[in-house]
């Protein structure tokens, strides 16, 4: 069984959002991470394919489980408000 690492640009590019947001991720624990990197060297983090889809999915089901339904009654009055400044 291989594991298929991702560099943070190939997870951003996945989730089409910038490096900066990964880093987040993985610095607030919220995404896991595999450092290459041996000691005394700059950090070469690397993401499991398996935990990006892991992010991603339980992403997905909290985010359809908090969004507000949306009406199919037919709003009353404009859609739009008219604010007039002097």
């Amino acid at each position: 069984m291989s594991v298929r690492l991702l560099t943070v640009a190939e997870a951003a590019e996945r989730l089409s959002n910038h490096k900066m947001t990964v880093y987040r991720l993985v610095w607030d624990g919220v995404l896991p991470y595999v450092n290459l990197a041996k000691t005394g060297q700059r950090a070469r983090l690397r993401i499991r394919e398996s935990a990006l889809d892991d992010y991603v999915n339980e992403r997905d089901s909290t985010a359809a489980a908090h969004m507000p339904r949306r009406s199919t009654r037919p709003s009353v009055g404009s859609s739009r408000s008219v604010i007039s400044r002097p």
